[in-house]
């Protein structure tokens, strides 16, 4: 999406200033969220209300169709990070919610071939 078209979509939606991290972090941009702001969004996760909005943009991202595969591979990464560096209410919800995690793992068509273990092993 295109900066301009993202930038209206953050204004019409009222998104917070946690939830626009989020969406850029796991935008269809054909590059990785950086690490900087990957680890903006992980300090965010000791916070109640950011908590909240962060995780409820990555289960909707997660839950993404298909042609936005991007999301949900960086909605994935970017999960894995704020397990790794974030609170841990993080890795908690993920434990509470690992259904959603592993089926999308077996039947999203990104992540047949690949090996993505290491992220439900953390959990």
């Amino acid at each position: 999406m295109m900066p301009l078209q993202r930038h209206i979509k953050n204004v019409v939606h009222n998104y917070s200033e946690v939830e626009r991290k989020v969406r850029e972090a796991t935008s269809n941009d054909p590059w990785g969220p950086s690490s900087t702001l990957m680890s903006e969004i992980a300090d965010q996760t000791y916070h109640v209300i950011p908590f909240t909005e962060i995780m409820q943009m990555i289960w909707k991202r997660l839950n993404d169709k298909t042609k936005n595969w991007r999301h949900v591979y960086k909605a994935l990464t970017l999960l894995e990070y704020i397990i790794k560096t974030g609170s841990e209410n993080v890795a908690r919800q993920c434990q509470e919610n690992i259904h959603a995690i592993e089926t999308l793992m077996a039947v999203h068509p990104l992540f047949c071939d690949k090996d993505y273990t290491s992220l439900l092993v953390m959990l």
